[in-house]
């Protein structure tokens, strides 16, 4: 057996594991977060029961994109009407340098969420539709799955407005490599052979962003 192979069992029976202690009247179960808007999200999670400021399990979730597996939610192992979850959402920092992040305040904001009703309890799904429209779900199932019970269905699909920014941001990146690149030779021509390689590397990314502009 191979030792990532290994490595994924042992993290599988520690999530497990954690789940089930939190007792017998409710079930841990894991939790995914999906965000559908341009904006990033530095923290996307479920707030603890007993304080609804602090994590109980978090991730952070970039435009588009969803978060990696997080534990543990405590669901009732029956639905109850009326049932509520806090998700708490903190926006994505702006801050280009360690100094302005340190002086970052970017609040952490709750949204008192409704749960469908399920059967038994099963993954929590978090649906980040807008800064102030969020959807929870529980379902073994994933919005792109037909089963899906959750009221959107399907993945995020960035706007045409989105991908060319974001084309633009990378593009631009490139561009900049390439000029430090050929500056770099122009000062010091003996080095040329030693960059060439690169810059032709660079030079072909961008050709393939040009032809795959939105």
């Amino acid at each position: 057996m191979s030792p990532s192979r290994i490595l994924l069992l042992i993290s599988s029976a520690l999530l497990l594991s954690a789940c089930s202690a939190l007792g017998q009247q409710k079930m841990g179960v894991a939790l995914t977060a999906i965000n559908y808007t341009e904006d990033d999200y530095d923290a996307v999670g479920i707030a603890m029961p007993d304080d609804i400021k602090t994590f109980e399990a978090m991730d952070r979730v970039s435009a588009y994109g969803g978060s990696g597996t997080m534990c543990c939610v405590a669901l009732p192992e029956k639905w109850q009407p009326g049932m509520k979850l806090v998700v708490l959402t903190q926006a994505g920092t702006k801050a280009k340098t360690y100094k302005e992040w340190a002086y970052e305040k970017i609040p952490v904001i709750p949204h008192q969420v409704d749960v469908p009703r399920y059967t038994t309890p099963a993954r929590v799904w978090i649906q980040i539709m807008s800064p102030d429209k969020v959807l929870v779900t529980v379902s073994n199932y994933s919005p792109e799955n037909p089963n899906w019970p959750g009221e959107i269905k399907g993945g995020p699909k960035p706007s045409l407005e989105y991908r060319r920014k974001k084309w633009q941001r990378d593009f631009e990146i490139l561009q900049g490599i390439l000029t430090k690149l050929e500056k770099a030779v122009k000062n010091n021509p003996t080095e040329a052979k030693k960059y060439q390689a690169t810059i032709d590397g660079v030079k072909a990314e961008i050709s393939s962003m040009e032809a795959k502009k939105p």
